[in-house]
């Protein structure tokens, strides 16, 4: 039989189940041969993906294609919560634990872990239950909560720095949920890490490299930090304006978002080396980090105490 018809397509993600196969002609046999030849992936029982969607899909998109697999019969009887909510709203992670689907009943139910998911009890108000790409997701400010409740305090901050830095929540709505949360031993970790956050945190590096420094007792940045002279103007990721130093993270994400149309890596790097020497004009000290310098910790805050205090023997930037 021909490929899998179009129509079975669920926004954009061809996640089907073994109904829809049957009802588009499919047999047992037709079923298990497309699968043992790769043209379908087996997500679960009964849920099928296609193959070269799955093959091509990295560890977050594998989830979330589980994740409407397990979501999709429920309709808005249940929510995607926790880390899987999270993942579905664009919330950057760091190093999630993506063993089992977290899936939030409307009506209060007995929490249990089962087939690679975890029933939250509940209850959820169904009309705070939003939709992203077909998904249908838990109340964006207790998702985020939940999955900060899921981690560590680092992981606790990527996951809010980068939900109030898209504007899917707010320090307060967050802060609202861990107070009503207050008997989950867990729930301590949310209510730390919530003062910690900040919206100008571009990615989970500068959010780490942020708190490796808040670790290591350094006044706390000014995120997004705006430089300005001749003419130009330039935004390093942390700024002192007291001490004179910037901080920049040099993450590979960076250099692939400033590539220009028909630029080779190598010209990204000169043109960052230009803008340096430019603020180190200015009257700057810069002091840069990369992924790497964030698992030496006292090595990488030995580094930027030495631009304080390079940065204490010149005049202030104007």
């Amino acid at each position: 039989m021909s490929s899998l018809r179009a129509d079975l397509a669920v926004d954009g993600q061809l996640v089907f189940s073994i109904d829809d196969l049957r009802r588009a002609g499919y047999g047992p046999n037709d079923i298990a041969r497309h699968v043992a030849h790769g043209d379908w992936h087996r997500l679960r029982r009964g849920w099928f993906v296609a193959g070269d969607r799955w093959a091509g899909a990295d560890e977050t998109e594998r989830h979330l294609l589980v994740a409407r697999a397990v979501s999709t019969p429920y309709g808005r009887r249940a929510a995607l919560t926790h880390t899987t909510g999270a993942l579905g709203l664009g919330v950057s992670l760091w190093r999630p634990d993506l063993r089992n689907v977290h899936l939030t009943h409307v009506d209060a139910v007995t929490g249990r872990i089962e087939h690679g998911v975890n029933h939250h009890g509940g209850p959820l108000d169904p009309t705070s239950l939003v939709e992203r790409d077909g998904l249908v997701i838990g109340p964006p400010a207790e998702v985020v909560a939940g999955a900060m409740l899921l981690s560590d305090l680092d992981g606790a901050v990527v996951a809010g720095d980068s939900a109030l830095r898209t504007g899917i929540t707010n320090a307060d709505a967050i802060e609202a949920v861990a107070g009503s949360w207050m008997r989950r031993a867990a729930s301590r970790t949310v209510r730390f890490a919530v003062p910690l956050l900040d919206d100008g945190a571009d990615n989970p590096g500068e959010s780490l490299g942020r708190l490796l420094l808040w670790r290591k007792r350094f006044p706390r940045p000014k995120t997004q930090y705006e430089v300005r002279g001749g003419g130009r103007v330039a935004f390093a990721d942390f700024g002192w304006r007291e001490s004179g130093v910037l901080g920049e993270f040099d993450g590979k994400r960076k250099y692939q978002r400033d590539l220009r149309e028909g630029e080779d890596p190598g010209e990204v790097v000169f043109r960052e080396k230009q803008r340096e020497d430019w603020l180190r004009r200015l009257g700057w000290t810069v002091c840069r980090f990369v992924w790497a310098d964030l698992f030496t910790p006292d090595e990488t805050a030995a580094r930027f105490r030495a631009a304080f205090r390079d940065a204490a023997r010149l005049p202030r930037p104007a």
